[in-house]
């Protein structure tokens, strides 16, 4: 089943903190020039009034569970010249997630944005499970900042034993329910990527997921940038195309050279734009 007839890009990106304007703008113009056409964003510490400013010259929609301004909120933004019809959307009180419902062209979808709390607070997950199981019939892309390692071998560095936590139980329990995968591992069964570094424990994780049934995306590239100097990155991408009514198996041909542009490109907007330079 094709989910859109031309390559697009979907990003997730803990932004921690939008209030600044010209942080704003620049990571709003990384995203542009990233050719990024939906964008689920983490952390964007906006009220609700405040939260329109996301709406720019590519932004077509913007859809938001507001924070404060020193915590949380998370936003799906769509660009314009993506077919999306929203029929129904769902936030929590926290600005902790937001699940959009609707037509992406043809095809019934949800998309669900999350930023997890630190703690190990098992109802997060099972909430969000719930309201999953009760929108049927759509094809499901959940992404975000999952404050979570769902794998202690392959998640970590240094990888670590010992007993899972309630919340990752619950996660594993959501996927199954709802036929979820983890799209990094699917592609990549034998890699590791990381996308936070904890300098205290001198650790690099992987807390930072796309999860989605197999058919949704042919996945020709999915990657995870990390810089210890600057946490304002991009965690993750993912590109789906025409290659999704075939199957996802002829796009890993061109996946080495997908990672590698997309990493130069990055690297370059970096930059251009000068967010490593940059604090709010």
């Amino acid at each position: 089943m094709a989910l859109i007839q031309t390559d697009f890009k979907i990003a997730s990106w803990n932004v921690k903190g939008l209030n600044n304007g010209i942080k704003r703008k620049k990571i709003l113009t990384y995203l542009k020039l990233s050719r990024v056409y939906i964008a689920f964003i983490q952390e964007m510490h906006l009220c609700k009034s405040e939260a329109l400013k996301l709406k720019c010259s590519w932004v077509g929609k913007v859809f938001y569970s507001p924070g404060t301004g020193k915590s949380r909120g998370v936003s799906v933004l769509i660009h314009k010249a993506v077919s999306f019809a929203e029929t129904k959307v769902i936030t929590d009180k926290g600005g902790r997630f937001i699940l959009v419902y609707g037509q992406l062209l043809d095809t019934p979808i949800i998309l669900c944005n999350i930023y997890a709390p630190n703690a190990d607070i098992l109802a997060f997950f099972h909430n969000l499970s719930q309201y999953l199981l009760e929108l049927e019939g759509a094809q499901i892309v959940v992404g975000g900042d999952f404050n979570q390692i769902l794998d202690q071998d392959l998640d970590r560095s240094l990888p670590r034993r010992g007993t899972e936590s309630k919340s990752v139980v619950a996660i594993r329990q959501m996927t199954s329910d709802l036929g979820l995968n983890d799209i990094w591992w699917t592609m990549h069964p034998e890699g590791r990527e990381y996308s936070f570094y904890s300098p205290p424990h001198n650790v690099y994780t992987r807390i930072d997921y796309f999860i989605s049934e197999l058919y949704v995306s042919p996945v020709m590239s999915l990657f995870s940038c990390v810089s210890a100097a600057s946490p304002c990155v991009p965690t993750s991408l993912i590109r789906a195309g025409p290659s999704a009514a075939t199957g996802w198996g002829e796009g890993r041909q061109d996946e080495r050279h997908a990672v590698e542009e997309s990493q130069r490109l990055i690297t370059s907007v970096i930059h251009q734009i000068g967010l490593l330079t940059h604090s709010e």
